[in-house]
């Protein structure tokens, strides 16, 4: 719904998405996790289906969105937000940024669309690496990869995007 409004409103020229905090977004929590196994199989997987679900519905709208669309990043993006860096048009991250596909780590499948974007933008052998091993990819490395456009310094990155989206929005 915000995306649509955000894409029907005629002042709104670009979108950033940012996160509040250390880190820019984590997948699963772990504590939530704890509580998904006392569902049972049949309970779990039910409401596992319906936060994938939730997910890609928001991936898709960001997708849709005539917009551009910028992600702020500071700290991790681990597991599924690495999708939701993937289906950014342009993404700013601090140096001391990462990212992880980190299902690996918790014995999941890769979700939040990674396997569908990320070896489209990075290749499929690094794709199978990073949700192999679960391996923390820097800013600097997912820049020269091209999923990030800019790293620039911590204490800049906030400037640094304003400016961007500054540009974008006359554009």
């Amino acid at each position: 719904a915000f995306f649509d409004q955000a894409a029907a409103d005629p002042a709104v020229r670009c979108i950033l998405v940012k996160a509040n905090g250390k880190h820019f977004m984590a997948g699963g929590d772990i504590a939530f996790m704890d509580e998904m196994i006392a569902l049972g199989r049949d309970g779990r997987v039910g409401r596992n289906l319906e936060i994938i679900l939730a997910w890609d519905e928001v991936l898709k709208a960001i997708l849709a969105t005539p917009k551009p669309v910028v992600a702020r990043v500071q700290g991790g993006v681990v597991g599924a937000p690495v999708g939701l860096i993937c289906v950014c048009d342009m993404v700013v991250a601090g140096e001391k940024a990462f990212l992880s596909v980190a299902h690996v780590n918790h014995a999941e499948a890769v979700s939040g669309l990674i396997s569908w974007f990320l070896p489209r933008q990075i290749g499929y052998k690094k794709t199978l690496e990073l949700s192999m091993l679960g391996d923390r990819l820097s800013a600097r490395e997912a820049e020269r990869m091209g999923l990030v456009n800019r790293v620039v310094p911590d204490e800049a990155l906030e400037a640094e995007t304003d400016a961007l989206m500054a540009r974008l929005a006359k554009g």
